[in-house]
């Protein structure tokens, strides 16, 4: 004979009957689910005025104190002044398995807003040296992993080692070809030891020409510009007027939304205006300093005042370190666009444009181009550098060694000239007083001065998979390594100048599950093995894995889809013994719906499920 047995539950799915009279069971009893229906309510996150805080310190000294399990370094190995902490916010949003992914988003474009180095020898003492972050969601879906690692100021076509970048294995940027698949700029890659290393001009074969047709554009997602703070320079080696129009003089460089080398370059093309985003240019010498900004889309713009050029002309002021630098910089979420020039003592500094990025734009990526229309008699850029994207989400591995990247930034190493760009370009203390503050020592092996710390609210951590104890606050990672690996146990492989933070659990809303259903009231003949101790093994014994312990499991039942709702029926309900010897009154009935895990389940509304009970 069978019976049914329907109860209804409010109480994340613990359903409890007391039926007063009793269903009389013969003995050898048994019992089956029939169906179950539930809503899920994943594990949610309500980012808020108290936990949307991010701070990041590359290197931390005395503001340290009251770091849990953190000793303070000595003075002697830390920055003079140490670093200020860099701050943002994550967007105030309710998170749940609809839209966890965007909390990711927003957490990787507010950790590179944290970033920053110094604007100037005189400005905040930040950083020392550029890099970004990424959260990684491609490597471990249910673990997602926040990654920083350096980005070293960067020679487009030599690595900062001087050897020739080589086509599909380490190259950074692509120059142009014309019709005849020929080249149009022509890049100094012999002069490895003098500031002439990377210079591009036209070929002395080409004539000047107002078209943007020859250019060179960054390849590739190492290509790209990075993410966190960030620069792109060159200086204006040569540009003096020629006979022409004003629109055949000259050159550019700028950053673009848009990956320009990846369209068919055998060929003569033009560049298209929609691709110049951020840019500034320089035609005639007698002419200001012009820039393109998102602030008037792809639209060229006059500084007020007037930037006009101050050295320029190499046969008349033959000290290249003293002319004129145009600038990109990138720190905290703000694109700036810069002209350098020495006619201050120590440098003075003109900004034609500053752009905040909206979040929208926060994390798209950026590629670096340049661009000449003077010819090579007239017109010559100067050595260029730019920080590199040194976090490829699609292929980690490709630089993870810094293989296409470099790891220095010291532009020659131990032969030839051991500066960074910087340093390169002082000219005397010509830009003492604007230049960043850059530290060539933290990309070398071994470095251990440094003890950087990120802190984020244990709620956002916790949602992230993190096994955090403790109530809500602010938690801190940090470490003194060469390699700056995160605290132990909490990552999966260190990064090379870098850190990698990930937790260990996994996070409910983006995973299959398989719900467990138990029967608290009765004993049934069921056991489970997903664990190996259970509590019960002893000190003297090895944990084993086989080993399993009676469990009164009435039925276990997939979900395969994260949308929270479960509506099962068993096509054949499979009975399960109770293991009752003598006839029974079945009165008191006591089920729960756990986790894979055993842990309990929390539901939104009304819970119902239906038993069946047969005995002979």
């Amino acid at each position: 004979m069978v019976k049914l047995i329907r109860i209804v539950s409010e109480d994340n799915a613990n359903f409890i009957a007391n039926l007063e009279a009793g269903v009389p069971l013969t003995e050898n009893a048994s019992i089956a689910l029939q169906n179950l229906t539930f809503e899920n309510n994943f594990s949610s996150l309500k980012v808020g005025v108290k936990n949307r805080v991010v701070n990041f310190n590359l290197d931390t000294n005395n503001d340290q104190d009251g770091i849990p399990d953190q000793n303070t370094p000595p003075a002697s190995q830390q920055p003079n002044p140490p670093f200020t902490t860099g701050t943002s916010y994550l967007d105030s949003v309710n998170y749940d398995a609809t839209n966890y992914q965007d909390l990711y988003t927003d957490l990787q474009a507010k950790l590179n807003n944290t970033l920053s180095v110094n604007a100037s020898a005189t400005a905040v003492n930040t950083q020392d040296i550029y890099g970004s972050f990424i959260v990684d969601t491609e490597t471990d879906p249910n673990r997602p992993i926040i990654r920083f690692k350096y980005s070293p100021l960067t020679l487009l076509f030599n690595t900062n080692q001087l050897n020739v970048r080589e086509p599909k294995k380490n190259e950074l940027f692509r120059v142009s070809t014309d019709a005849a698949n020929t080249l149009t700029l022509d890049v100094d890659k012999t002069n490895v030891n003098t500031r002439l290393l990377n210079n591009i001009a036209q070929f002395a074969t080409n004539t000047a020409t107002s078209l943007l047709k020859n250019y060179a554009a960054s390849f590739g997602t190492t290509g790209q510009w990075c993410k966190g703070s960030a620069f792109y320079g060159c200086s204006v080696y040569n540009n003096v007027n020629n006979a022409d129009a004003d629109d055949t003089n000259g050159f550019g460089i700028g950053l673009s939304y848009t990956d320009i080398s990846s369209y068919n370059p055998n060929q003569t093309f033009e560049m298209k205006q929609e691709w110049r985003d951020y840019e500034i240019l320089i035609e005639k010498s007698d002419a200001t300093y012009r820039f393109i900004s998102p602030k008037v889309a792809n639209t060229e713009e006059s500084p007020t005042p007037a930037v006009l050029p101050f050295k320029y002309d190499i046969s008349t002021d033959t000290n290249q370190q003293v002319h004129d630098r145009i600038v990109f910089q990138r720190n905290n979420g703000i694109i700036k666009g810069v002209i350098w020039t020495s006619e201050a003592s120590g440098g003075s500094r003109y900004e034609l444009f500053s752009y905040i990025l909206p979040d929208a734009d926060i994390n798209k990526p950026l590629y670096p181009y340049l661009w000449i229309k003077g010819a090579t008699a007239t017109t010559t850029i100067g050595r260029p550098i730019y920080t590199p994207n040194t976090l490829d989400i699609n292929n980690l591995e490709s630089n993870e060694q810094f293989q296409i990247s470099g790891r220095q930034q010291g532009i020659g190493g131990s032969t030839g000239d051991p500066n960074n760009w910087f340093e390169d370009i002082e000219g005397g203390a010509a830009f003492d007083s604007i230049l960043p503050v850059i530290n060539n020592n933290r990309m070398k092996i071994p470095f251990t001065l440094q003890e950087a710390t990120l802190s984020l609210d244990t709620s956002v951590l916790k949602f992230m998979g993190f096994d955090i104890k403790g109530q809500q606050g602010e938690y801190f990672f940090g470490d003194a390594d060469t390699y700056m690996n995160s605290k132990p146990g909490l990552i999966q492989k260190a990064g090379i100048c870098g850190f990698n933070i990930q937790g260990t659990l996994d996070t409910e809303f983006i995973n299959s599950d398989n719900y467990v259903v138990l029967l608290d009231s009765n004993p049934l003949q069921s056991y489970d093995a997903s664990k190996f101790n259970y509590g019960q093994i002893s000190a003297n014994k090895e944990p084993n894995e086989m080993r399993g312990r009676r469990l009164n499991i009435l039925a276990t039942i997939p979900k395969n889809d994260n949308s929270g709702y479960l509506e099962f029926v068993a096509e054949v309900p499979t009975f399960i013994d109770l293991d009752n010897k003598y006839p029974q009154q079945l009165k008191n009935i006591r089920v729960r719906v756990v986790d894979k895990d055993l842990n309990p389940i929390s539901t939104l509304g009304t819970s119902i499920i239906t038993l069946l009970v047969k005995d002979e």
